[in-house]
């Protein structure tokens, strides 16, 4: 045999032999592309430390005077939010069940200014945190382990890597080592996210790991818990819709056919200034008159004013520590003038800018309600994506009751017909918002009213409402209005329609066309609410909220009474 013949022999077995032995191999085995993690942590020279939060980064903290402090927004953001930054005073606001404590900045060793912001020394905001954590070396880290209570670990049942994605392609974080402890963030069928005990994030293969293990990770954190004033009845709460004084007269004919409604909240208060400044309906009367029939009085506060050029007044009055203290003295003023039980807040119109604010106010509220004993609730929308910034879990910590407004699916001015609270949406409102707050603690709202939705062809059409543009029926104008219950009905009948059932939606519905005008109509009734209602009953809420007297049908009363029976 030649040699030439023998080299090209021994280099077809080579590659045979390679071929084979790649035989079963995941994509990406072999991966070498490690992730620099003092860049991925935001480690930026010596000095600095990484701050990983639950296995992920969340700023840089810097060494000054021998002491590391991190960033006030940073602490803020993913640590602990009771870290409030009050520059009207220059100062750091921690607040507690029961008290405010100040910490001047710069005055001291636990709060600085660093680089023109606000850092926290870390003891400081460690000790004073529900968490747990360590520095490590190899880029310099503080890790932060926020989520106490029985979690979920498993162990490596071989030495394998932890990337980055889920996916052996992915950069690869660091190495783990057989029997090597990782706790569970988010489990998938193939790809498991995990941290180390070191604080690094990442995934791991499903088969990489052995049969998980509940532990129970407790920090050594000794702070005041915050207690709720709760009833060990179901709430029944009826909105009393007040725009004067002379409203207060109402309350026998609002309340002349319920059942089981034990109570009411009227809609006395509103934010009328950006110095804290409030209107008030409130009438001792009033509260009297409600106490004889066996309800308390929680008074609704809104944030609907705005001034000439349409900022509303709640957002100056929250981003001031002076505006907002003189707003919960207000509040209270009238709590204890007029003898109200509970108070309700009903802010619709904070922005993301102001979430903090927000959360804040709630805390400070808290804390003068807690002293006189009366009830704290809030109103909330159906959580999305879009207004996580009210800070469910914070302000679900220290409110007696959260109340999810679970309608407005469509609402007036919307672009679109529909149902104002379609039965996905109400247990969608339900199961976001029980993640985040006690079911025990939470109430869930239903609509005594309806829209009537009027689609008016282009041609026909003032130019009033939402212009929608519809390929296949032509274009239209959408306006509403909002109809209680009754005159929803009314309107089908006296135009000669039946209604239908809609099992996904969870409604009757019913259109008709007028003078060429469309009118659709998701009607409320017996048979909606008491889908909504067992909803509620299958999460254990706390009750039912009903917004808004007066416009229900009677019979509602009865299914109502059934559901705060059981």
């Amino acid at each position: 045999m030649s040699l030439k013949k023998y080299i090209w022999m021994v280099s077809a077995i080579t590659v045979v032999f390679a071929a084979l032995s790649g035989c079963g191999k995941k994509a990406g085995d072999g991966n070498d592309k490690y992730i620099d993690l003092s860049e991925y942590y935001g480690v930026q020279g010596e000095g600095t430390y990484g701050i990983v939060v639950e296995g992920e980064p969340l700023g840089t903290a810097v060494t000054v005077n021998e002491k590391i402090y991190l960033p006030q927004e940073s602490v803020a953001d993913g640590i602990n939010s009771k870290f409030f930054y009050d520059k009207d005073n220059n100062q750091i606001r921690y607040t507690t069940p029961t008290d405010i404590i100040t910490q001047d900045i710069d005055d001291g060793t636990n709060a600085i200014t660093y680089n023109g912001e606000i850092y926290l020394e870390l003891t400081y905001v460690m000790e004073n945190s529900d968490v747990i954590y360590k520095v490590e070396e190899a880029p310099d880290r503080i890790v932060v382990f926020t989520e106490m209570g029985s979690i979920n670990t498993y162990k490596a049942n071989s030495d394998t890597k932890l990337y980055k994605e889920a996916g052996s392609d992915s950069g690869i974080m660091t190495d783990i080592k057989k029997e090597q402890t990782l706790y569970l963030k988010e489990y998938g069928e193939e790809w498991i996210s995990v941290i180390t005990e070191s604080g690094i994030g990442g995934y791991v293969s499903t088969e990489s790991v052995g049969e998980g293990e509940r532990i129970e990770r407790i920090s050594g954190y000794q702070g005041e818990e915050y207690t709720h004033i709760t009833k060990e009845e179901k709430i029944c709460l009826g909105w009393h819709l007040m725009t004067n004084s002379a409203g207060n007269s109402a309350i026998d004919e609002k309340t002349e056919n319920t059942e089981g409604l034990n109570v009411i909240s009227p809609t006395w208060f509103s934010v009328t200034d950006n110095t804290g400044g409030i209107s008030s309906f409130a009438s001792g009367e009033y509260v009297e008159a409600a106490h004889s029939k066996g309800l308390e009085v929680w008074a609704l506060i809104n944030d609907f004013e705005y001034d000439d050029n349409g900022n509303y007044y709640i957002r100056e009055v929250l981003d001031s520590t002076r505006s907002r203290t003189n707003l919960i003295n207000n509040i209270m003023e009238e709590v204890e003038k007029y003898n109200i039980d509970g108070i309700n807040i009903d802010f619709e119109n904070i922005s993301l800018e102001y979430g903090q604010e927000y959360v804040q106010f709630i805390r400070e509220l808290s804390i003068e309600c807690r002293k006189k004993g009366i009830v704290l609730s809030a109103d909330l929308y159906v959580p999305m994506s879009y207004n996580q910034y009210y800070g469910r879990e914070d302000i679900g910590e220290v409110l007696d009751y959260i109340i999810v407004m679970g309608y407005d699916e469509h609402w007036g001015g919307g672009d679109s017909a529909g149902s104002v609270a379609s039965i996905g949406y109400v247990r969608n409102g339900i199961s976001n918002t029980i993640e985040s707050v006690d079911a025990d603690r939470v109430i869930n709202a239903i609509p005594f009213y309806t829209r009537i939705w009027i689609e008016t062809p282009e041609d026909l059409s003032d130019g009033t409402g939402v212009f929608v543009e519809d390929s296949v029926n032509g274009n239209y104008y959408l306006t509403s209005r909002a109809v209680g219950m009754e005159a929803a009905e009314q309107s089908l009948t006296d135009n000669g329609i039946e209604k239908y059932w809609l099992e996904d939606i969870g409604q009757y519905y019913g259109e008709y066309t007028k003078d060429g005008v469309l009118y659709r109509i998701w009607l409320e009734e017996e048979r909606s609410i008491e889908l909504k209602l067992e909803a509620m009953e299958e999460a254990g809420l706390a009750g039912v909220a009903c917004w808004q007297l007066g416009f229900e049908k009677p019979e509602i009363w009865s299914v109502i009474q059934e559901y705060l029976s059981r």
